[in-house]
């Protein structure tokens, strides 16, 4: 956070909070009101009063709910659109921060529903819309620092992140926007690193009744060499393709140089990690089709460290 604040325990500032949608909750009789509260306890851990709610109201008042609630997207919509619009000079009828704070609203409203029997599937697309909407939403800075505000206030860091919209979690405004492309472009690029080839007979590929063919296999033992980093440290590597289409990644080196392996991909299939090691990735090409295995087996081995470092086998 980019302020301060005052000291209070996880427990106390949830309480505080809950208390107050309580209290709101129990002061109204607007529906829609009565959701968008009870969905946010429910973001609390507190899922009674949306389970209570459609007994609590009429047939005919539920069946337009839906169409409400569109509504109610549609506006918070126009309301972002317009402000998108202005330059941040201009005077504004609404607040970014106050806007969004209605589509977190409507946002949590869309996961609970979603949790709780979707009675409200009918407004899903214009819930959908509108939190995509907000995952666009360029924030100057001082609608960065409102809604930063409006999170800890609300104490969006002890609800359901699922039913916390991004931008609530982490407001970016322009100047923080422009530190982060800064510090991107101040970054040398890390290229690929072809791994040391070391000869190996190259035979015909093939196929066995379905399995890949001892040739096959031969030849994609030529996976293996020699990865060498940027600090001088070396690790062998080799692949290997079973009968039964397991395909597994073998390094010989030592742990600590094992334990920086990040990721292991063939083409794009991802491979795992055998142990905690992480000097044996495997995965199988077993249940895919002739034509996938087919092209997999034929894909590089891409090797990423924690560093950065990248290698292609």
């Amino acid at each position: 956070m980019t302020h301060d604040q005052q000291p209070q325990s996880s427990q106390d500032g949830a309480s505080n909070v809950i208390d107050s949608i309580r209290n709101a909750l129990d002061s109204t009789h607007d529906v829609e009101q009565v959701l968008i509260l009870s969905a946010r306890l429910a973001a609390f851990g507190i899922d009674q009063p949306y389970r209570d709610w459609p007994s609590s109201i009429s047939g005919e008042l539920a069946r337009d709910l839906p169409s409400q609630l569109r509504a109610r997207c549609l506006r918070v919509v126009q309301d972002l659109n317009q402000i998108e619009s202005q330059s941040s000079d201009s005077p504004r009828e609404s607040s970014p921060a106050a806007t969004l704070e209605h589509a977190q609203d409507l946002h949590c409203l869309h996961v609970i529903d979603r949790r709780h029997g979707a009675l409200l599937a009918a407004a899903y697309p214009a819930f959908e819309g509108l939190s995509h909407l907000c995952s666009h939403v360029l924030l100057d800075d001082d609608a960065a620092a409102g809604l930063e505000d409006a999170s800890v206030r609300r104490r969006c860091d002890l609800m359901d992140p699922d039913c916390v919209l991004p931008v609530m979690r982490h407001p970016l405004g322009d100047s923080a926007r422009l530190a982060v492309a800064m510090d991107n472009a101040s970054r040398p690029a890390i290229p690929v690193v072809e791994v040391t080839p070391l000869p190996v007979f190259e035979g015909e590929l093939v196929f066995d009744g379905g399995r890949p063919s001892q040739r096959m296999i031969r030849r994609f033992a030529e996976r293996c060499g020699l990865i060498r980093c940027l600090d001088g440290s070396e690790c062998d590597v080799r692949a290997v393709l079973e009968e039964d289409w397991r395909i597994s990644i073998e390094f010989n080196g030592p742990d600590a140089w094992c334990r920086r392996i990040d990721r292991v991909r063939l083409g794009s299939r991802t491979t795992l990690p055998d142990d905690e090691r992480r000097d044996f990735w495997s995965t199988s090409l077993q249940t895919l089709g002739l034509d996938a295995q087919t092209r997999l087996v034929g894909q590089p081995i891409l090797v990423a460290l924690t560093n950065g470092e990248r290698f292609s086998l």
